[in-house]
């Protein structure tokens, strides 16, 4: 084989050269599989953390309207009373 890389004119530095190159190629190929997944992983429990903040925003918004409502009722009861007080 060294014979065939000398006569096409590829030393032996040459082919280890290229060899560390694919090596190193495999390795940057491979740390980027690894980088798609944990990106995926973090896209999901993004949405899904996103999903958890609108839950939590329509609790809090249901809540601060039955807190208006009962606000409203009590100063509809409120004004009732001042309304029979003021008659006697």
């Amino acid at each position: 084989m060294l014979r065939m890389c000398v006569q096409s004119g590829v030393s032996h530095s040459d082919e280890s050269v290229v060899s560390a190159s694919n090596e190193k190629a495999k390795v940057l190929v491979e740390r980027m599989k690894q980088l798609e997944v944990e990106k995926t992983c973090l896209v999901l429990e993004n949405e899904r953390q996103c999903e958890q903040y609108e839950r939590c925003l329509d609790d809090i918004t249901s809540q601060v309207l039955q807190a208006v409502m009962a606000q409203r009722v009590m100063c509809s009861c409120t004004d009732d009373l001042r309304t029979c007080t003021n008659c006697k």
